[in-house]
Order: structure tokens, then sequence, then C-alpha cells
């Protein structure tokens, strides 16, 4: 609890964001049930809980349903904003097909992944 324009506010987070790969997930990609629990008890206070990760849906899919109470995904590094409750996309920032080819050129150039 802290204090803000002179009145007590009960919690001063309306949003975490948290990191998926060795933050959320053990070196085994396990979400530990202490780290569920801890999850539940800041959901429960209101706070609304999102993944943040540049892994993409297909990858994240599986966690959603282990973890109800973390109601949104940032996927792809933000290019995807989902809502995991509504099951639906809610922003979309795809890169146009015509630059793939510069992309791979530039890519191969610099040795890029």
């Amino acid at each position: 609890m802290h204090m803000g324009n002179n009145a007590m506010v009960e919690n001063p987070y309306s949003l975490i964001a948290i990191d998926v790969d060795g933050t959320l997930l053990t070196s085994e990609k396990k979400i530990l049930p202490e780290t569920l629990l801890a999850l539940r008890r800041v959901s429960d206070k209101g706070v609304q809980l999102s993944f943040a990760t540049g892994r993409a849906f297909v990858e994240m899919a599986e966690f959603f349903g282990l973890t109800p109470m973390i109601r949104y995904a940032i996927l792809y590094s933000g290019a995807i904003l989902y809502d995991c409750a509504m099951k639906k996309t809610l922003f979309k920032m795809e890169i146009p097909a015509a630059l793939f080819g510069d992309i791979i050129q530039v890519a191969n150039k610099y040795q890029g992944m």
C-alpha cells in the first residue's frame, strides 16, 4: 500500500507483464506451483497480468490453459497482443511479405539469424 495524491492506494500496479523464458518458466520449461499461486494472488488483487515474450502463439498455447489468471499475451516481441480470456487478437503488426526478400538479403550479408 502506498500514498498517492493524499489517498491510500491498495495496489499501485494495474498491469504486470511477465517475461516467459528464464523468468516465468524453469529451465525445464515448467511453471512452478508456487509461481502459479503467486500469480493467482496478484490477479485476485485486481492486477491484470500479461505474458511478454518473443515466442510465437503456437509456442505459448499450452501455457494459456495453465494460467487462466494471465489475461493478455504480448507475443512475437510485441508484434501481436492477444487476449487469452476472449481468445482473440487485439493488435497485430505484421511485416509485409514484399519485404521478406530484402530482410533475408540483409540478414545473410551480416550473418544474421
